[in-house]
Protein backbone atom coordinates (compact mmCIF):
# COMPACT_ATOMS: atom_id res chain seq x y z
CA UNK A 1 0.00 0.00 0.00
CA UNK A 2 0.90 3.73 -0.68
CA UNK A 3 1.58 6.25 1.36
CA UNK A 4 -1.29 8.28 -0.02
CA UNK A 5 -3.29 5.05 0.13
CA UNK A 6 -2.66 4.34 3.25
CA UNK A 7 -3.11 8.46 4.67
CA UNK A 8 -6.54 7.75 2.71
CA UNK A 9 -7.34 4.67 4.54
CA UNK A 10 -7.78 7.08 7.82
CA UNK A 11 -9.73 9.27 5.95
CA UNK A 12 -7.59 11.53 4.83
CA UNK A 13 -7.19 13.41 1.85
CA UNK A 14 -5.06 15.06 -0.82
CA UNK A 15 -5.40 18.78 0.65
CA UNK A 16 -4.99 17.02 4.49
CA UNK A 17 -2.04 14.96 3.59
CA UNK A 18 0.07 17.65 1.84
CA UNK A 19 -0.99 19.59 5.00
CA UNK A 20 0.75 17.74 7.03
CA UNK A 21 3.97 17.41 4.86
CA UNK A 22 4.25 21.10 4.67
CA UNK A 23 4.07 21.21 8.32
CA UNK A 24 6.70 18.62 9.22
CA UNK A 25 8.88 20.48 5.91
CA UNK A 26 8.81 24.23 7.30
CA UNK A 27 8.94 22.81 10.98
CA UNK A 28 12.16 20.99 10.23
CA UNK A 29 13.03 24.24 7.94
CA UNK A 30 12.65 26.12 10.37
CA UNK A 31 14.77 24.36 12.80
CA UNK A 32 17.67 24.52 10.35
CA UNK A 33 17.50 28.20 9.92
CA UNK A 34 17.14 28.89 13.54
CA UNK A 35 20.42 26.71 14.34
CA UNK A 36 22.60 28.43 11.33
CA UNK A 37 21.71 31.42 12.82
CA UNK A 38 22.84 30.06 16.20
CA UNK A 39 25.58 29.27 14.45
CA UNK A 40 27.34 31.55 12.32
CA UNK A 41 25.25 34.94 13.50
CA UNK A 42 23.50 37.08 11.40
CA UNK A 43 26.48 37.76 8.69
CA UNK A 44 26.59 34.18 8.39
CA UNK A 45 22.96 33.64 8.03
CA UNK A 46 22.93 36.38 5.33
CA UNK A 47 25.90 34.42 3.41
CA UNK A 48 23.64 30.98 3.82
CA UNK A 49 20.56 32.63 2.49
CA UNK A 50 21.96 34.85 -0.48
CA UNK A 51 23.87 31.74 -1.82
CA UNK A 52 20.40 29.59 -1.29
CA UNK A 53 18.55 32.11 -3.65
CA UNK A 54 21.47 31.76 -6.36
CA UNK A 55 20.73 28.08 -6.24
CA UNK A 56 16.57 28.12 -5.96
CA UNK A 57 16.79 31.03 -8.79
CA UNK A 58 18.96 28.37 -10.38
CA UNK A 59 17.32 25.25 -10.81
CA UNK A 60 13.84 26.67 -11.20
CA UNK A 61 14.86 29.93 -13.57
CA UNK A 62 17.28 28.26 -15.62
CA UNK A 63 14.83 25.45 -16.14
CA UNK A 64 13.16 26.74 -19.00
CA UNK A 65 9.72 25.95 -16.84
CA UNK A 66 10.71 22.01 -17.35
CA UNK A 67 9.38 21.63 -13.89
CA UNK A 68 5.83 22.17 -15.32
CA UNK A 69 6.26 20.47 -17.92
CA UNK A 70 7.28 17.11 -15.72
CA UNK A 71 4.03 17.95 -14.11
CA UNK A 72 2.15 18.27 -17.49
CA UNK A 73 3.68 15.32 -18.83
CA UNK A 74 3.09 13.00 -15.95
CA UNK A 75 -0.35 14.52 -15.74
CA UNK A 76 -1.53 12.95 -19.28
CA UNK A 77 -1.76 9.09 -18.99
CA UNK A 78 0.29 8.86 -22.23
CA UNK A 79 3.51 10.07 -20.52
CA UNK A 80 4.58 7.05 -17.63
CA UNK A 81 6.46 8.64 -14.85
CA UNK A 82 9.88 7.05 -15.22
CA UNK A 83 9.95 8.50 -18.62
CA UNK A 84 9.38 12.03 -17.26
CA UNK A 85 12.29 11.29 -14.84
CA UNK A 86 14.26 10.01 -17.15
CA UNK A 87 13.95 13.85 -18.76
CA UNK A 88 14.21 15.71 -15.45
CA UNK A 89 17.49 13.67 -15.11
CA UNK A 90 19.38 14.96 -17.77
CA UNK A 91 18.43 18.35 -17.38
CA UNK A 92 19.31 18.59 -13.54
CA UNK A 93 22.50 17.43 -14.95
CA UNK A 94 22.78 20.79 -17.72
CA UNK A 95 21.66 22.83 -15.23
CA UNK A 96 24.22 21.55 -12.66
CA UNK A 97 27.03 22.38 -15.33
CA UNK A 98 25.61 25.51 -16.78
CA UNK A 99 25.36 26.92 -13.24
CA UNK A 100 28.73 25.87 -12.04
CA UNK A 101 30.30 27.53 -14.70
CA UNK A 102 28.13 30.84 -14.45
CA UNK A 103 28.98 31.13 -10.58
CA UNK A 104 32.76 30.31 -12.14
CA UNK A 105 32.40 33.60 -14.23
CA UNK A 106 30.94 35.37 -11.76
CA UNK A 107 33.79 34.58 -9.38
CA UNK A 108 36.21 35.63 -11.64
CA UNK A 109 34.71 38.74 -12.97
CA UNK A 110 33.86 39.96 -8.88
CA UNK A 111 30.60 39.53 -8.95
CA UNK A 112 30.08 36.33 -6.71
CA UNK A 113 31.60 38.01 -3.95
CA UNK A 114 28.80 41.15 -4.02
CA UNK A 115 26.02 38.31 -4.03
CA UNK A 116 27.57 35.62 -1.53
CA UNK A 117 30.27 37.85 0.70
CA UNK A 118 33.21 35.97 2.31
CA UNK A 119 33.08 32.82 0.47
CA UNK A 120 35.53 31.25 -1.82
CA UNK A 121 35.87 29.87 -5.69
CA UNK A 122 34.86 26.56 -4.71
CA UNK A 123 31.57 27.30 -3.05
CA UNK A 124 30.97 29.12 -6.58
CA UNK A 125 31.33 26.19 -8.60
CA UNK A 126 29.49 23.84 -6.09
CA UNK A 127 26.41 26.12 -6.61
CA UNK A 128 25.59 23.82 -9.50
CA UNK A 129 26.10 20.91 -7.82
CA UNK A 130 23.50 22.00 -5.30
CA UNK A 131 21.47 23.26 -7.98
CA UNK A 132 21.07 19.87 -10.01
CA UNK A 133 20.31 18.09 -6.56
CA UNK A 134 17.28 20.91 -5.88
CA UNK A 135 15.81 20.53 -9.33
CA UNK A 136 15.69 16.76 -9.22
CA UNK A 137 13.76 16.81 -5.83
CA UNK A 138 11.37 19.78 -7.60
CA UNK A 139 11.37 18.06 -10.65
CA UNK A 140 10.55 14.27 -8.70
CA UNK A 141 8.10 16.60 -6.92
CA UNK A 142 5.87 17.58 -10.15
CA UNK A 143 6.01 14.40 -11.67
CA UNK A 144 4.90 13.01 -8.30
CA UNK A 145 1.82 15.35 -8.38
CA UNK A 146 1.00 15.22 -12.30
CA UNK A 147 0.51 11.62 -11.44
CA UNK A 148 -1.66 12.03 -8.71
CA UNK A 149 0.51 10.54 -6.35
CA UNK A 150 -0.01 12.39 -2.88
CA UNK A 151 2.49 10.37 -1.07
CA UNK A 152 5.46 10.99 -3.27
CA UNK A 153 4.48 14.36 -3.23
CA UNK A 154 4.33 14.76 0.31
CA UNK A 155 7.95 13.11 0.56
CA UNK A 156 9.55 15.59 -1.69
CA UNK A 157 8.05 18.49 0.31
CA UNK A 158 10.18 17.23 3.26
CA UNK A 159 13.02 16.71 1.38
CA UNK A 160 14.65 19.86 1.41
CA UNK A 161 14.75 20.78 4.66
CA UNK A 162 15.52 17.68 5.87
CA UNK A 163 18.63 18.15 3.83
CA UNK A 164 19.48 21.43 5.49
CA UNK A 165 18.94 20.39 8.47
CA UNK A 166 21.40 17.52 8.21
CA UNK A 167 23.90 19.72 6.59
CA UNK A 168 23.65 21.73 10.19
CA UNK A 169 24.04 19.10 12.14
CA UNK A 170 27.27 17.90 10.40
CA UNK A 171 28.30 21.82 10.50
CA UNK A 172 27.78 21.95 14.01
CA UNK A 173 29.46 18.54 14.96
CA UNK A 174 32.65 19.17 13.16
CA UNK A 175 32.58 22.94 13.56
CA UNK A 176 32.76 24.14 9.75
CA UNK A 177 33.27 27.25 8.41
CA UNK A 178 30.09 28.79 6.41
CA UNK A 179 31.80 27.94 3.25
CA UNK A 180 32.53 24.64 4.15
CA UNK A 181 28.73 24.46 5.24
CA UNK A 182 27.61 25.75 1.69
CA UNK A 183 29.82 22.94 0.05
CA UNK A 184 28.64 19.81 2.70
CA UNK A 185 25.06 21.16 2.12
CA UNK A 186 25.48 21.65 -2.11
CA UNK A 187 26.42 17.55 -1.95
CA UNK A 188 23.53 16.27 0.34
CA UNK A 189 21.26 18.14 -2.13
CA UNK A 190 22.63 16.29 -4.99
CA UNK A 191 22.48 12.93 -3.08
CA UNK A 192 19.35 13.25 -1.86
CA UNK A 193 17.90 14.49 -5.54
CA UNK A 194 19.33 11.22 -7.08
CA UNK A 195 17.85 9.22 -4.52
CA UNK A 196 14.21 10.76 -5.19
CA UNK A 197 13.84 10.41 -8.70
CA UNK A 198 16.01 7.82 -9.61
CA UNK A 199 15.82 5.42 -6.64
CA UNK A 200 12.46 6.22 -5.95
CA UNK A 201 11.60 6.66 -9.97
CA UNK A 202 12.42 3.18 -10.63
CA UNK A 203 15.69 3.71 -11.77
CA UNK A 204 15.41 6.32 -14.60
CA UNK A 205 17.91 7.37 -16.41
CA UNK A 206 19.25 10.17 -19.03
CA UNK A 207 17.12 11.09 -21.99
CA UNK A 208 17.70 13.52 -24.47
CA UNK A 209 14.12 12.93 -26.18
CA UNK A 210 12.28 13.16 -22.38
CA UNK A 211 14.38 16.10 -21.64
CA UNK A 212 13.37 18.26 -25.27
CA UNK A 213 9.77 16.83 -24.37
CA UNK A 214 9.28 18.56 -21.02
CA UNK A 215 10.75 21.90 -22.10
CA UNK A 216 8.05 22.17 -25.37
CA UNK A 217 5.41 20.90 -22.74
CA UNK A 218 6.48 24.00 -20.07
CA UNK A 219 7.88 26.40 -22.78
CA UNK A 220 4.53 28.71 -21.72
CA UNK A 221 6.00 28.49 -18.21
CA UNK A 222 9.69 29.35 -18.65
CA UNK A 223 9.49 33.26 -18.16
CA UNK A 224 6.36 32.80 -14.78
CA UNK A 225 9.49 30.14 -13.26
CA UNK A 226 12.15 32.69 -13.07
CA UNK A 227 10.25 35.91 -12.28
CA UNK A 228 8.08 33.60 -9.89
CA UNK A 229 11.44 32.58 -8.24
CA UNK A 230 12.46 36.17 -8.80
CA UNK A 231 9.56 37.87 -6.96
CA UNK A 232 10.06 35.32 -3.95
CA UNK A 233 13.65 35.50 -3.29
CA UNK A 234 15.59 38.57 -4.80
CA UNK A 235 14.66 40.76 -2.13
CA UNK A 236 16.92 39.04 -0.02
CA UNK A 237 19.81 39.52 -2.89
CA UNK A 238 19.01 43.35 -2.96
CA UNK A 239 19.08 43.81 0.73
CA UNK A 240 22.63 42.28 0.52
CA UNK A 241 23.66 44.63 -2.18
CA UNK A 242 22.30 47.40 -0.90
CA UNK A 243 22.19 46.95 3.13
CA UNK A 244 24.84 44.63 3.59
CA UNK A 245 25.02 40.92 5.04
CA UNK A 246 23.76 41.04 8.23
CA UNK A 247 20.76 42.90 7.03
CA UNK A 248 20.26 40.01 4.85
CA UNK A 249 20.41 37.52 7.86
CA UNK A 250 18.00 39.09 9.97
CA UNK A 251 15.49 39.64 7.06
CA UNK A 252 15.78 35.96 5.99
CA UNK A 253 15.18 35.16 9.69
CA UNK A 254 12.22 36.75 9.78
CA UNK A 255 10.73 35.79 6.39
CA UNK A 256 11.95 32.40 7.09
CA UNK A 257 9.47 32.25 10.37
CA UNK A 258 6.61 33.93 8.57
CA UNK A 259 6.73 30.94 5.85
CA UNK A 260 4.84 28.91 8.01
CA UNK A 261 1.38 31.04 7.17
CA UNK A 262 2.31 29.82 3.13
CA UNK A 263 1.92 25.58 4.08
CA UNK A 264 -2.38 25.97 4.29
CA UNK A 265 -2.22 27.51 1.06
CA UNK A 266 0.68 25.70 -1.00
CA UNK A 267 -1.33 22.58 0.33
CA UNK A 268 -4.51 23.33 -0.63
CA UNK A 269 -2.88 24.21 -3.86
CA UNK A 270 -1.34 20.64 -4.84
CA UNK A 271 -4.65 19.13 -3.35
CA UNK A 272 -6.51 21.05 -5.58
CA UNK A 273 -3.82 20.19 -8.77
CA UNK A 274 -4.52 16.38 -7.65
CA UNK A 275 -8.47 16.55 -7.16
CA UNK A 276 -8.69 18.09 -10.52
CA UNK A 277 -7.80 15.25 -12.65
CA UNK A 278 -11.34 13.69 -12.31
CA UNK A 279 -13.40 17.17 -12.27
CA UNK A 280 -15.39 19.09 -14.74
CA UNK A 281 -14.72 22.88 -15.74
CA UNK A 282 -17.50 23.96 -13.24
CA UNK A 283 -16.53 21.63 -10.13
CA UNK A 284 -13.04 22.86 -10.55
CA UNK A 285 -14.08 26.49 -10.66
CA UNK A 286 -16.00 26.00 -7.08
CA UNK A 287 -13.96 24.18 -5.70
CA UNK A 288 -10.97 27.25 -6.03
CA UNK A 289 -13.34 29.65 -4.81
CA UNK A 290 -14.04 27.53 -1.72
CA UNK A 291 -10.59 26.72 -1.07
CA UNK A 292 -9.22 30.63 -1.33
CA UNK A 293 -11.91 31.24 0.81
CA UNK A 294 -10.95 28.98 3.14
CA UNK A 295 -7.11 30.09 3.30
CA UNK A 296 -7.64 33.25 3.34
CA UNK A 297 -9.92 33.35 6.70
CA UNK A 298 -7.02 30.43 8.19
CA UNK A 299 -3.81 32.36 6.70
CA UNK A 300 -5.15 35.75 8.48
CA UNK A 301 -6.15 34.07 11.42
CA UNK A 302 -2.62 32.65 12.13
CA UNK A 303 -0.68 35.89 11.49
CA UNK A 304 -1.64 36.84 14.17
CA UNK A 305 -0.51 34.07 16.46
CA UNK A 306 3.01 33.95 14.17
CA UNK A 307 3.87 37.75 15.27
CA UNK A 308 3.23 36.93 18.89
CA UNK A 309 5.89 34.15 18.84
CA UNK A 310 8.16 36.30 16.37
CA UNK A 311 9.96 38.33 19.53
CA UNK A 312 10.68 35.13 21.37
CA UNK A 313 12.34 33.44 18.76
CA UNK A 314 14.09 36.13 17.19
CA UNK A 315 15.47 36.59 20.60
CA UNK A 316 16.48 33.25 21.46
CA UNK A 317 18.56 33.63 17.84
CA UNK A 318 20.62 36.45 19.39
CA UNK A 319 21.23 39.74 20.00
CA UNK A 320 21.62 40.44 16.21
CA UNK A 321 18.56 39.77 14.95
CA UNK A 322 16.73 42.44 16.67
CA UNK A 323 14.33 44.25 13.94
CA UNK A 324 12.81 40.48 12.75
CA UNK A 325 9.55 41.68 14.43
CA UNK A 326 8.78 45.17 12.75
CA UNK A 327 9.97 43.02 9.42
CA UNK A 328 7.31 40.40 9.96
CA UNK A 329 4.68 42.94 10.74
CA UNK A 330 5.05 44.60 7.74
CA UNK A 331 5.31 41.07 6.03
CA UNK A 332 1.91 39.49 7.21
CA UNK A 333 -0.60 41.40 4.88
CA UNK A 334 1.58 40.51 2.05
CA UNK A 335 1.56 36.47 3.46
CA UNK A 336 -2.41 36.63 3.12
CA UNK A 337 -2.13 38.05 0.03
CA UNK A 338 0.15 35.73 -1.50
CA UNK A 339 -1.81 32.41 -0.07
CA UNK A 340 -4.86 33.83 -1.87
CA UNK A 341 -2.91 34.21 -5.40
CA UNK A 342 -1.41 30.40 -5.17
CA UNK A 343 -4.82 29.05 -4.58
CA UNK A 344 -6.45 30.82 -7.29
CA UNK A 345 -3.20 30.55 -9.59
CA UNK A 346 -3.51 26.63 -9.04
CA UNK A 347 -7.00 27.05 -10.99
CA UNK A 348 -4.90 28.34 -14.23
CA UNK A 349 -2.14 25.88 -14.18
CA UNK A 350 -4.17 22.87 -13.91
CA UNK A 351 -5.67 24.20 -17.28
CA UNK A 352 -2.64 24.53 -18.68
CA UNK A 353 -2.61 28.43 -19.06
CA UNK A 354 1.26 28.67 -18.00
CA UNK A 355 1.48 31.93 -19.71
CA UNK A 356 -0.57 33.61 -17.63
CA UNK A 357 1.49 32.83 -14.52
CA UNK A 358 4.35 34.10 -16.96
CA UNK A 359 2.82 37.67 -17.50
CA UNK A 360 1.67 38.48 -13.77
CA UNK A 361 4.66 36.90 -11.95
CA UNK A 362 6.38 39.85 -14.65
CA UNK A 363 4.56 42.47 -12.82
CA UNK A 364 4.58 40.93 -9.59
CA UNK A 365 8.45 41.10 -9.55
CA UNK A 366 9.32 44.32 -11.58
CA UNK A 367 7.12 45.62 -8.38
CA UNK A 368 8.98 43.76 -6.39
CA UNK A 369 12.48 45.25 -7.32
CA UNK A 370 11.57 49.19 -8.30
CA UNK A 371 9.72 49.08 -4.15
CA UNK A 372 13.22 47.44 -3.07
CA UNK A 373 15.23 49.16 -4.91
CA UNK A 374 13.87 52.40 -3.33
CA UNK A 375 13.33 51.52 0.58
CA UNK A 376 15.44 49.27 1.11
CA UNK A 377 18.40 51.78 1.41
CA UNK A 378 17.04 54.07 3.54
CA UNK A 379 14.95 50.68 6.08
CA UNK A 380 17.13 48.11 5.04
CA UNK A 381 15.01 44.60 5.33
CA UNK A 382 11.86 46.45 6.57
CA UNK A 383 12.05 47.94 2.77
CA UNK A 384 12.24 44.97 1.31
CA UNK A 385 9.29 43.33 3.37
CA UNK A 386 7.13 46.56 2.33
CA UNK A 387 8.06 46.12 -1.46
CA UNK A 388 7.25 42.24 -1.09
CA UNK A 389 3.43 43.13 0.18
CA UNK A 390 2.76 45.52 -2.04
CA UNK A 391 4.16 42.94 -5.33
CA UNK A 392 2.04 40.01 -3.87
CA UNK A 393 -0.70 42.43 -3.19
CA UNK A 394 -0.75 43.37 -7.27
CA UNK A 395 -0.35 39.60 -7.92
CA UNK A 396 -3.39 38.54 -6.24
CA UNK A 397 -5.58 41.19 -7.78
CA UNK A 398 -4.87 40.22 -11.11
CA UNK A 399 -5.64 36.24 -10.04
CA UNK A 400 -8.80 37.30 -8.81
CA UNK A 401 -9.67 39.29 -12.00
CA UNK A 402 -8.23 36.24 -14.00
CA UNK A 403 -10.17 33.70 -12.30
CA UNK A 404 -13.63 35.75 -12.59
CA UNK A 405 -13.24 36.12 -16.25
CA UNK A 406 -11.61 32.81 -17.20
CA UNK A 407 -14.39 31.31 -15.25
CA UNK A 408 -17.43 32.76 -17.29
CA UNK A 409 -15.80 31.98 -20.60
CA UNK A 410 -15.42 28.27 -19.22
CA UNK A 411 -19.14 27.76 -18.27
CA UNK A 412 -19.96 29.54 -21.77
CA UNK A 413 -18.03 27.07 -23.77
CA UNK A 414 -19.57 24.25 -21.27
CA UNK A 415 -22.72 25.36 -22.46
CA UNK A 416 -22.33 25.72 -25.81
CA UNK A 417 -20.85 22.55 -25.44
CA UNK A 418 -23.71 20.87 -23.50
CA UNK A 419 -26.19 22.52 -26.04
CA UNK A 420 -24.46 19.94 -29.10
CA UNK A 421 -24.90 17.43 -26.86
CA UNK A 422 -20.86 17.23 -26.34
CA UNK A 423 -18.83 16.40 -23.11
CA UNK A 424 -16.42 18.92 -21.70
CA UNK A 425 -13.99 17.54 -19.46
Amino acid sequence: MTGGRLAASFGLGPTAILLVARVIALGTGLVAVFASARLYGADGRGVIAAFAVLQFLAATGLALGSGSGAFLAAHRSSHAPVLVGSGVVTLAAGLGVLASVLAAAAWIAGLWTVAVPGTTAAVAIALGVAVAGQYLVLGGSQIAMGAGSTGRTAVGWILGPLVMLMSVGIAAILALGVADFLIVQSAAWLLAGLGFVVIAGHGAMPSLTAARDLLQLGSGAAVGDLTNALSYRLDVLLVVWLAGSAAAGVYSLATQLMEPLWLLATSAAGGLLIGFRNQDAATRAASTARAGVRVALLTAAGVGGVLLLLPIVSSLAGPDFEGTFAIGVALAPGIVLLAIAKVFAAYQTALGRLWLGSVIATIAVAIAIVGGLILIPGVQGLGAAIAATISYGVACILWLVAFRGYRSADAEINRQASDRGLVKP
